[in-house]
């Protein structure tokens, strides 16, 4: 099955099972399980269509994840904080990750050691 069939069947099942409960900054959906078939015993699902299609759970910001993972009961929206920084998704296997200047694979930038390296003293008595 594809990423598109897989996609069209995930949107029919929330248009008919689920309630839409917001939209992220990212155009992320995020809904909730109606209350189908009187089951309250069981906790109601919880689910993302992501805007893009691809599914990577890195594109879903702190607020909506701690809904999904039922750490609150409502998404925390609002204003942010002024020290609050902007989502962004993780950047691992693309031209944007980080990359350590101390690591064998950045040879063009060669860190500049803050320590000597220790060679041990030779002694006159022991040398042959």
């Amino acid at each position: 099955m594809g990423l598109y069939t897989n996609l069209i069947q995930t949107k029919i099942f929330s248009s008919y099972a689920g309630q839409c409960v917001g939209e992220d900054d990212l155009g992320n959906k995020y809904y909730q399980e109606k209350m189908l078939f009187g089951r309250p015993q069981r906790i109601l699902r919880r689910w993302v269509i992501y805007k893009s299609g691809q599914v990577d759970g890195s594109n879903v910001p702190a607020k909506w994840f701690s809904w999904l993972h039922y750490t609150s009961e409502r998404p925390l929206a609002g204003t942010p904080h002024k020290w609050e920084k902007t989502h962004l998704h993780n950047k691992t296997g693309s031209h944007k990750a980080h990359h350590n200047p101390a690591t064998l694979s950045n040879e063009q930038k060669k860190p500049k050691t803050a320590h000597q390296t220790w060679s041990p003293k030779k002694n006159p008595k022991t040398t042959p």
